[in-house]
């Protein structure tokens, strides 16, 4: 039986790559959740918000409940319009930003 952290390290070492793997799955549901939330807090409806980018409700649940990483920059550019913002794309590489979109 493992008495400290450290033996349970030793008896139940940490696989990097299902560690990988579940905080990438982690960070898709955050990204969600903001989704979500940016929508709840206007108190517009997916439907709503599907009129105001012109696409069925389906569309819209497609991505807030994790579309998010495959949706293309147009769609989720008209998404942040139809909440009333704007979307803003940067790339960052070797302590820089660039702003592309």
């Amino acid at each position: 039986m493992a008495e400290n952290l450290n033996d349970l390290d030793r008896l139940r070492p940490v696989d990097p790559t299902a560690l990988a793997e579940a905080t990438e799955a982690l960070h898709q549901r955050e990204r969600s959740w903001q989704f979500r939330e940016l929508r709840t807090r206007t108190q517009l409806t997916q439907a709503e918000i599907a009129e105001r980018m012109h696409v069925g409700q389906n569309r819209v649940l497609q991505i807030e409940p994790g579309g998010v990483e495959h949706a293309r920059s147009e769609t989720l550019r008209t998404y942040a319009e139809a909440l009333g913002g704007e979307l803003n794309v940067e790339i960052k590489a070797e302590n820089h930003s660039y702003h592309v979109a």
